[in-house]
């Protein structure tokens, strides 16, 4: 019966690909299957089913170092395309065209809506209380950056990242120090779609766009 029960352990350990809350199976798997093969060693003749444990301790652990070398592989990938997004959303803002940066505000669907000679105009008459209030953000920041003289913004560091609802969500840190001003912040979320078979799509990174900036940022305390 122990040996059963570990292979039963074992099996449901897959469902460690499912979320990280389970990858505490493969660890109960492998506890219960070493109490198991210990009691067949101290006691054989009441126990048996040693190869049902092995196999449920092997599934264990193929199941659990696989899930998370997934999880690693599917983390990293979101935020290197979400950290390019960002990163390129500020190179158009130090470059001085804050129309161009603000072009990757618009989810990727509905570009084939925007004129791309009457942007900003285009996208206002779409969402203009959204639209407007984005925009002056980003003409805020591009001024900031570039006047009276150009400004360093540096990366900071990945401030959150997450999937919630089919969707890859990041949020990249920046600071900007301009000249004889005190630094500011700038949060750049970027949302984008990863898709089941991570960095196997097309081309990843045409589903990401900037979902907002938060300028001037206010870091929490001890950020």
């Amino acid at each position: 019966m122990p040996a059963i029960i570990t292979l039963l352990w074992g099996l449901a350990s897959s469902l460690a690909f499912a979320h990280p809350f389970f990858w505490s199976f493969p660890l109960v798997t492998l506890a219960v299957g070493a109490w198991t093969l210990a009691s067949i060693r101290r006691a054989p003749d009441a126990y048996t089913g040693g190869n049902l444990a092995r196999v449920g301790m092997i599934v264990a652990v193929v199941c659990g170092t696989a899930a998370i070398v997934s999880d690693w592989r599917t983390t990293t990938t979101r935020r290197t395309f979400g950290r390019q997004t960002a990163d390129e959303f500020i190179r158009r803002i130090q470059a001085g065209n804050p129309e161009r940066a603000f072009l990757l505000e618009i989810e990727p669907a509905r570009l084939k809506d925007i004129d791309p000679d009457n942007l900003i105009e285009t996208a206002k008459l779409s969402d203009p209380e959204t639209i407007s209030g984005a925009y002056t953000s980003v003409l805020q920041l591009a001024v900031d950056a570039n006047q009276p003289a150009r400004a360093t913004i540096r990366f900071l560091g990945i401030e959150r990242d997450s999937r919630e609802r089919s969707e890859d969500q990041v949020s990249v840190l920046y600071e900007i120090d301009r000249p004889r001003a005190a630094p500011r912040w700038i949060l750049v979320n970027t949302i984008g779609r990863l898709g089941k078979d991570v960095g196997k799509a097309d081309d990843p990174k045409q589903y990401w766009y900037v979902a907002g900036i938060t300028y001037p940022y206010f870091r929490p305390k001890g950020g």
